[in-house]
């Protein structure tokens, strides 16, 4: 397989990386990627800015002697899309990243797919707007990397929906005393809730996690067993902490999208001590 070409090399690991904040003085400037979820077209500047993309050959490996990944931007000139700095050489492959940049087995082309590019990320209008790209490029010739578009699709995107009953409950009183042992076995039943009642539209890696929330740190833990803890209320609680509340909160989260999409709080404890 041939070597990178010298203008592909310093593209993508040399010229103009910066770290996530570049400092200023004692003033710290984000960079043009900040903030930025998933690829995003800024439309002011006419430029892709692509906050992560997996640097693979054709059989899925990452490209050994770079960075596992990159933050690149990518400026609309004519009908190409042309490599521009900055760029960013990422030390590690977050699990946030999205995209893909394929190298050809002969060296001589790259091909960067995404399913998840936005417009705009902070207009309202377009936060379900998504673009499908396929773009490739020459790298052979030793000039300016620019990509073509060999294929622009679009849809509208349909977040998640719970249509099931979230409980309230009351801590402190017969069945749930105050020694009453909160555990996996309520998170358990929520995840099968959640499951059970939770409609996807669109495929893809959709997780759902529930666990305890106790922002008003009425919980003490008895014992942990394996990757069970097990909760009851403290024994400090008094008549002056009735009102307080815990739950067992169940965020749903799109991986394809790197989106928080809902936060369900199936039941929800008051305390009530007499």
């Amino acid at each position: 397989m041939k070597l990178l070409s010298t203008t592909a090399l310093c593209l993508l690991s040399s010229v103009a990386i910066h770290n996530a904040l570049a400092q200023d003085g004692d003033v710290w400037v984000p960079n043009v990627w900040y903030g930025l979820e998933r690829t995003t077209l800024d439309t002011a500047a006419s430029t892709l800015r692509i906050p992560c993309v997996k640097f693979e050959d054709e059989n899925g490996d990452l490209v050994a002697g770079y960075g596992p990944a990159f933050a690149l931007n990518l400026q609309v000139i004519g009908d190409t899309l042309r490599l521009v700095g900055p760029s960013l050489e990422l030390s590690e492959l977050p699990q946030s990243c999205l995209d893909t940049l394929t190298l050809s087995n002969d060296g001589n082309f790259v091909n960067y797919t995404t399913s998840s590019a936005e417009l705009d990320s902070d207009r309202l209008a377009n936060a379900k707007h998504y673009y499908s790209l396929d773009l490739s490029a020459d790298i052979s010739t030793g000039g300016e990397i620019d990509f073509i578009a060999n294929s622009v699709t679009d849809r509208f995107y349909t977040s998640p929906v719970y249509n099931g009953e979230s409980f309230l409950n009351v801590a402190g009183v017969a069945p749930l005393t105050r020694d009453f042992i909160y555990d996996d076995d309520y998170i358990n039943e929520a995840l099968g809730l959640m499951y059970a009642d939770l409609t996807v539209f669109e495929a893809g890696r959709t997780t759902v996690e529930c666990g305890y929330v106790d922002n008003d740190n009425v919980l003490e833990v008895v014992e942990i067993i394996g990757s069970n803890t097990r909760y009851r209320l403290k024994s400090s609680l008094t008549t002056a902490d009735n009102g307080k509340q815990f739950s067992i909160s169940c965020p749903v989260f799109n991986h394809d999208l790197n989106r928080l999409e809902l936060v369900i709080n199936i039941v929800t404890w008051n305390v009530f001590l007499e």
